[in-house]
């Protein structure tokens, strides 16, 4: 608090007095946003392989009328197996806002005697 007294003596006298009051600080903090998301998603191939299995069986068989049948069976498998991994980057943002509020008071006050 500041305090200013003027007086002046005369045919009259003035007193004038100017007090200053300040109020304390008032700081203020706040998180504004925090934002969480994924940066990148990425799914790609590890490892894919296949394997084919071919199996082969023949029959050779006589009959009775001296005639010869030759059957012949070809299996073919093929397997494959494909290993998929997906990757996920997640950032974290967080803003923060300061506010200090200051508040100043002048009164005047002016008396004639």
């Amino acid at each position: 608090m500041t305090t200013t007294e003027t007086t002046t003596t005369a045919a009259a006298t003035t007193t004038t007095k100017i007090i200053t009051t300040t109020r304390p600080v008032t700081t203020t903090t706040r998180p504004i946003v925090t934002t969480t998301r994924p940066i990148a998603t990425t799914t790609r191939p590890i490892a894919t392989a296949t394997t084919t299995t071919t199996k082969i069986t023949t029959t050779t068989m006589t009959t009775r009328a001296t005639a010869t049948v030759t059957v012949t069976v070809i299996t073919t498998t093929t397997t494959t197996t494909t290993t998929t991994t997906t990757m996920t980057t997640t950032a974290t943002t967080a803003t923060t806002a300061t506010t200090t509020k200051i508040t100043t008071i002048t009164s005047t006050t002016t008396t004639k005697i």
